[in-house]
């Protein structure tokens, strides 16, 4: 299932930025608090990269963050990964409705 997003669109980097800024600006939202506790190990991954704290990652760890991002992608009601995000806003403004 995962398999066939690893290609996403958005930049390994970018998504690192999105991930980062869903953690800091939405960490106490009631609406993504499920979402980051699941997802401990990637949000802080992506975090630490977005801040240039890590410059070097293992391929095992960029697993974890390009599936975190996946995951939020599919989250957010996202079909396909055909689309290239700058931002986090950029990415909750064309979220299609979950309920289509």
């Amino acid at each position: 299932m995962i398999q066939e997003w690893r290609t996403t669109m958005t930049d390994f980097y970018k998504a690192c930025a999105i991930l980062s800024e869903l953690y800091m600006g939405y960490g106490d939202d009631p609406e993504f608090r499920d979402f980051i506790e699941y997802n401990d190990i990637g949000i802080p991954l992506a975090h630490f990269v977005n801040d240039g704290l890590v410059k070097e990652l293992d391929p095992s760890a960029n697993i974890y963050i390009e599936e975190t991002f996946v995951l939020l992608c599919k989250s957010l009601g996202y079909k396909t990964a055909t689309y290239d995000f700058d931002s986090l806003d950029e990415l909750l403004e064309m979220a299609p409705s979950k309920e289509e």
